[in-house]
């Protein structure tokens, strides 16, 4: 209670001179800073105007003292405002959110009215030119931190006493989630580690009640998820449920800063079901299932990577998707880019729709992996991987979505050569070739595409059902090493 009780303490009682009557938009109102304030403030005989993400949440902000609740997944912050308070604005905006919420506080405080920014739970602001703030009715913007109002200890102490003597008489209530009995304490610790962990994934903020950030990169595919560590994800349910929403929302998702071993790597990447191990590339000997992908100066880039595809569709189950994490890169170049298959079959023509709905086609580690090999080893190699046969469209096991599900293992179509497609076997060849390099090459419209570029530390996860991916090699002889562990999946339909 301390530390977000004095946050409240000096927002309420030295950070502006409130009159009663007087408006502020508070964000995150549910959040634990947002409870206490809006509490506050009612004491003060301020109106509250609180935001939230969601219903249970505004009920809980409405039984805290808010008078207004805007629901910010669905309504606009500053239309709203402007409606609640005849066009004028608040005298106020406490923010704790920050990036995703700043633009809307510049426009919902009132002329010359006051933009505190107390915490950054959606990512740090975006620098901006000051000169706006001209435009936007000469606000005041302020971000000050607790440490600057607690420097003396005489006002620490008035603060604090105004506060415990608040929670003390009852007006201000602190909510106190869980209680434990004695025989409780082994859950009570294990219940505070996990709190730990949930403070060590969110973003910088005095309310904490965000746990993760997710950026949207395109509007096709992709995004950059902050503030969680993946080695907290191998324990916690909540979070990983969480991650693996993200990945069935944006088809693949990037991390920077994993400072994770090889052991929580495959753990992390066990999560989402077993691990599969490559026959050419090999895997790690002391963690099965981590392929090691590392390009030396010695080594010259191979012909595998560079290629539009889906990982091992020449598998008859091929892999859900793969957790990749960057080792070490050159410091330009080396980029991986993703594509939307998913989308790339909802944009095809309805003519090729209906041409394809009921095509299989061929895949093959011979023709691509073996086509290097000497005969008796590329023979060997087929006869322990045959050619696979999949639906040109699958369906997502999941979402139920329709897939193009063709790429650079794909040798040929097994079922084209009908009545209805050809008269004369001149037919055959020609117009499958033509139509399977069409639906290949789908994958290369920069519309259904994200490009990502690595740092150390930095991780993918992507759905590789959905997407397909290339490694572009515009690098010269140098390092580039990365660990990829691929997940098992189940057979296309």
């Amino acid at each position: 209670m301390t530390m977000r009780g004095l946050t409240s303490a000096y927002l309420m009682r030295r950070i502006y001179d409130y009159k009663p009557g007087d408006t502020i938009l508070l964000h995150a109102a549910a959040g634990g800073v947002g409870l206490i304030v809006a509490q506050w403030a009612k004491l003060l005989g301020l109106t509250v105007i609180g935001t939230v993400s969601s219903e249970t949440k505004a009920e809980v902000a409405r039984e805290h003292g808010c008078d207004y609740i805007i629901n910010y997944s669905t309504e606009n912050i500053a239309k709203r405002v402007r409606e609640l308070t005849d066009g004028v604005g608040v005298n106020v905006v406490l923010d704790s959110v920050g990036k995703d919420t700043f633009e809307a506080s510049l426009d919902s405080v009132k002329r010359r009215g006051l933009v505190v920014c107390v915490g950054t739970s959606s990512g740090p602001i975006p620098p901006f030119n000051p000169h706006i703030l001209g435009l936007k009715g000469s606000p005041y913007l302020t971000r000050p931190a607790l440490a600057d109002y607690i420097a003396d200890p005489a006002e620490k102490a008035a603060l604090a006493g105004e506060l415990f003597d608040h929670v003390a008489s009852g007006r201000i209530r602190i909510e106190t989630n869980q209680r434990y009995g004695l025989e409780d304490t082994a859950q009570a610790h294990r219940d505070w580690n996990r709190a730990r962990r949930l403070d060590r994934r969110s973003s910088s903020s005095d309310d904490g009640t965000l746990i993760m950030h997710i950026e949207q990169l395109t509007h096709a595919l992709g995004a950059e998820i902050s503030g969680v560590k993946l080695a907290d994800a191998i324990h916690d349910d909540g979070l990983f449920a969480e991650l693996r929403g993200a990945l069935l929302k944006h088809r693949v998702i990037f991390l920077r800063d994993q400072d994770i071993s090889r052991a929580e790597h495959v753990a992390f990447a066990r999560r989402f079901g077993e691990l599969e191990d490559h026959p050419v590339a090999g895997s790690d000997p002391e963690h099965p299932g981590l392929v090691r992908i590392y390009r030396t100066p010695e080594q010259p880039n191979d012909r595998y990577e560079n290629s539009w595809h889906s990982d091992t569709t020449w598998r008859e189950a091929p892999q859900f998707g793969a957790v990749l994490r960057c080792v070490e890169c050159p410091p330009v170049g080396g980029d991986t880019m993703w594509a939307n298959m998913v989308l790339a079959y909802e944009r095809l023509p309805e003519h090729v729709k209906a041409e394809i709905a009921d095509l299989h086609a061929r895949h093959s580690i011979e023709a691509t992996f073996g086509a290097v090999m000497p005969i008796e080893k590329r023979l060997a190699l087929k006869a322990q991987y045959p050619d696979a046969e999949h639906p040109v469209v699958r369906t997502h096991p999941e979402t139920g979505e329709k897939i193009l599900y063709v790429n650079v293992f794909t040798t040929h179509f097994t079922n084209f050569h009908t009545p209805a497609r050809v008269r004369y076997g001149a037919d055959a060849n020609p117009g499958a070739a033509d139509l399977l390099r069409y639906l290949i090459s789908q994958a290369t419209i920069p519309e259904y595409q994200v490009r990502w570029r690595w740092k150390p530390n930095s991780v993918a996860i992507w759905d590789n059902s959905a997407t397909q991916h290339y490694a572009v090699m515009d690098y010269p002889p140098c390092h580039r090493k990365m660990e990829r562990a691929g997940i098992i999946g189940s057979k296309p339909f």
